[in-house]
C-alpha cells in the first residue's frame, strides 16, 4: 500500500471517517511499516493533546468570548452604515454638480451661438460697405 494512502487512512482514522473494512487494512499496514507507525503514534499524541485542551478550556470563558464578540461586532454596522451613507451623500452631490455643469454649459455654448450669429451680421456688413464703395482710380502726374 502507497506510503500517502496509509497517511491519509490514518487521518480519517482520527477524524472518523474511516470504514471498519479500512481500519483493518490501516492496522495491518501499521504493523508492517515504521514510519506508518511513527505518524500514527505522532497523531495519537496530538489527539490526546487536543482533547486536554478541550478538557482545560471553561465553559464560562467561553460564553464571556462569545459575548464580548457580539459587542464589538455591532460598531462595525454602524462604521457600514456612515461609510454608506456618506458615499451616497457624495453620489447625490456628485449628480447635482454634473446637472449645475452642464445647464452652464448649455448656456454658455447658447451665448457662442448668438456671438457666432452677430460676427457673421457683422462680417456681412463690413463686406457689403465694402463693395459699396467707388472704386479708387489712381491717376499719376509727372512733375519735372
Amino acid at each position: 500500500m502507497q506510503k500517502n494512502r496509509i497517511f491519509e487512512m490514518t487521518d480519517e482514522y482520527f477524524d472518523g471517517r474511516l470504514s471498519k473494512e479500512d481500519e483493518v487494512l490501516l492496522f495491518t499496514a501499521i504493523a508492517s511499516d515504521e514510519n506508518a507507525r511513527g505518524y500514527f503514534k505522532q497523531m495519537h499524541i496530538l489527539k490526546m493533546a487536543v482533547k486536554s485542551a478541550e478538557e482545560e478550556y471553561p465553559e464560562a470563558l467561553d460564553r464571556k468570548v462569545l459575548q464580548s464578540l457580539k459587542q464589538h461586532t455591532a460598531p462595525r454596522m454602524d462604521i457600514n452604515r456612515i461609510v454608506t451613507y456618506t458615499t451616497s451623500a457624495a453620489a447625490v452631490l456628485l449628480i447635482a454638480i454634473t446637472f449645475f455643469i452642464y445647464g452652464e454649459v448649455r448656456e454658455y455654448r447658447a451665448k457662442l451661438s448668438e456671438l457666432d450669429t452677430k460676427v457673421k451680421e457683422q462680417y456681412n456688413t463690413i463686406e457689403m460697405l465694402y463693395n459699396s464703395l467707388p472704386t479708387v482710380t489712381v491717376k499719376p502726374v509727372m512733375n519735372n
